[in-house]
């Protein structure tokens, strides 16, 4: 089975999320944006419970037979637009040990400052991939509608989330394509 190019492909980035899930308890993954399901099974072996996001009908078939013929049955594949799921899952995730790996995108609407409305205050940890990360112009970030995820643009709908936060962010990458990622954590 041919492996597509997807985020955790990154070693750097795959070595602190399991850092951050080892140091923080982390047991359940929510990732918005799951394209082919790639980065799901990855996360899959990380914790006990993946809850997987995306509007297209067609990547959720996708990733639920990627994710079956890679033999990870702690997957749970939503098809809908993501601050909706949020807001439907939220009763049954306010526990801290919550990751959120926040990469949807898709035509027109970018729904990343819904989603982050959408999660319970001061709760989890928020990932963003594709993000500016200040002085390393060689790892990779999202622009939409003339947007760019950086942090000014995310700051205000984190403040909300939690006033006292803490971001850092990947120094290098480790794959084909090179990304920028910003973990923050709430303090």
């Amino acid at each position: 089975m041919s492996v597509e190019p997807h985020a955790l492909q990154d070693t750097v980035m795959l070595a602190r999320l399991r850092s951050i899930i080892h140091e923080r308890n982390v047991k359940v993954v929510v990732e918005t944006g799951i394209d082919r399901g790639w980065s799901t099974a990855a996360f899959s072996r990380l914790v006990d419970l993946v809850v997987g996001i995306d509007i297209s009908p067609d990547a959720i078939e996708c990733s639920y037979h990627n994710l079956k013929n890679q033999g990870c049955d702690n997957a749970l594949l939503v098809c809908d637009n993501s601050p909706d799921a949020l807001r439907k899952l939220r009763p049954f995730l306010p526990d801290k040990r919550v990751l959120y790996f926040l990469d949807a995108h898709w035509g027109d609407y970018w729904p990343l400052l819904d989603e982050i409305v959408e999660i319970w205050q001061r709760s989890g940890v928020i990932v963003f991939h594709d993000m500016v990360v200040p002085g390393h112009p060689e790892l990779g970030f999202d622009t939409y509608g003339g947007q760019t995820l950086n942090y000014e643009y995310v700051r205000p709908a984190l403040m909300e989330w939690s006033p006292n936060h803490r971001i850092e962010y990947n120094e290098r990458a480790e794959c084909p394509f090179p990304r920028g990622v910003g973990y923050v954590f709430p303090e």
